[in-house]
């Protein structure tokens, strides 16, 4: 559930402050490196 909470954050906030259109594979790489963390 943490993760499905911070995964809506940082896309919400990746989208905003994306200028260059790669904010859903910033978020997909950040998700991915968080998960790694939690194991």
């Amino acid at each position: 559930m943490a993760l499905g909470l911070l995964d809506d954050h940082v896309r919400h906030c990746m989208h905003r402050g994306a200028l260059d259109g790669g904010s859903e594979a910033m978020a997909e790489e950040m998700m991915a490196t968080v998960g790694c963390l939690m194991r």
